[in-house]
């Protein structure tokens, strides 16, 4: 049975194009490789293609599989970057307020203890 859980550092992988794309686990990361993937392949490639299918049916750890897909970018000449939950907009997962508004500040008319706000 196919599981697809996130991976705890989601990748940004900048395409040959120059379109930057986010890979929040290994079921898009699969879907990329088998349906989007340049035409420059090898070991690495292939590697990811059995550790991201592996990681779905929960027999190779999450961290591998995205490992393996960094690796394959990059082996394909692609620029690839890990993002932090913060980077990727989301500071409540690090246990932060950063990044946090309340009602006032995301309705715009409202004041700072607004009733509702």
């Amino acid at each position: 049975m196919l599981s697809d859980k996130p991976w705890s550092v989601v990748v940004n992988v900048t395409l040959p194009c120059g379109i930057q794309r986010v890979f929040h686990g290994p079921y898009d990361a699969l879907d990329f490789l088998e349906n989007e993937w340049p035409s420059r392949r090898g070991q690495k490639y292939d590697r990811a293609i059995v550790l991201c299918r592996a990681s779905l049916e929960n027999s190779a750890p999450l961290a591998i599989a995205r490992e393996a897909f960094m690796a394959a970018s990059m082996e394909a000449g692609m620029a690839v970057r890990p993002l932090t939950s913060f980077e990727n907009g989301d500071a409540v997962r690090l246990g932060s307020n950063i990044g946090k508004m309340d009602a006032a500040e995301a309705s715009p008319g409202r004041s700072p203890g607004a009733p509702g706000a």
